[in-house]
């Protein structure tokens, strides 16, 4: 699916990178929705297409690839959020300058504990977590260039439960933040029980005014 590219406004850009689609919803939507409506502009960098998540019996149409499936639901999420421009690292013009269109996969997680994740076997070469920090970061920063991002959200250090493509994103976003000379704000716990919750360390309007 093709990236949604909205020229930037000059409104408050604002650039959210997340690992697989959904993660935009669960753990950041109530934050996009109140900025968007705050009067920011809200871009969404999804890493890869999720791949290997897990499917519910009978949810996915079985001529359909599961990673297809869930990038439809994430643009259909994105319009009910307000999200005018958004990408799949890897696909312009979230691809750093001279490189190769590349798709970056879902590496897979394992559950460690009821709560904490950690990596799983067969991630394969072209995993996001097999990725070269470098290469990754300089596609990410080259859609917070084209977005001017002027804040970027992402997950914590641990990737909010220790989802290897989370702890990956975290990596990426400070980094392309460092090489476009953003603000970088890790500032996504994700609490894993019967439902998934952002907890932002502060309300949309404060943030909107440590960014500004």
């Amino acid at each position: 699916m093709p990236a949604v590219s909205a020229e930037p406004t000059e409104a408050l850009c604002v650039l959210t990178v997340h690992a697989h689609p959904d993660d935009e919803t669960l753990a950041t939507g109530a934050l996009i929705a109140e900025l968007v409506a705050e009067g920011a502009d809200v871009a969404v960098l999804t890493a890869t297409r999720g791949e290997r998540g897990d499917v519910v019996r009978g949810a996915v149409a079985q001529d359909r690839g599961l990673g297809d499936h869930r990038a439809e639901e994430r643009a259909a999420a994105l319009a009910v959020l307000g999200v005018r421009s958004s990408a799949f690292l890897g696909d312009p013009p979230a691809l750093g300058a001279g490189r190769p269109r590349r798709r970056y996969l879902d590496s897979g997680m394992v559950w460690v504990t009821p709560e904490v994740a950690g990596p799983a076997p067969h991630a394969g070469p072209d995993a996001l977590t097999a990725a070269p920090l470098v290469e990754a970061a300089a596609d990410a920063a080259a859609y917070l260039e084209w977005f001017r991002a002027q804040a970027v959200v992402s997950y914590d250090a641990f990737g909010g439960y220790g989802h290897p493509d989370h702890v990956a994103c975290h990596q990426i976003a400070v980094a392309a933040a460092r090489r476009a000379g953003s603000p970088s704000s890790a500032m996504i716990r994700i609490s894993v029980g019967p439902a998934m919750k952002s907890m932002p360390t502060s309300p949309a309007s404060s943030f909107l005014a440590a960014a500004t």
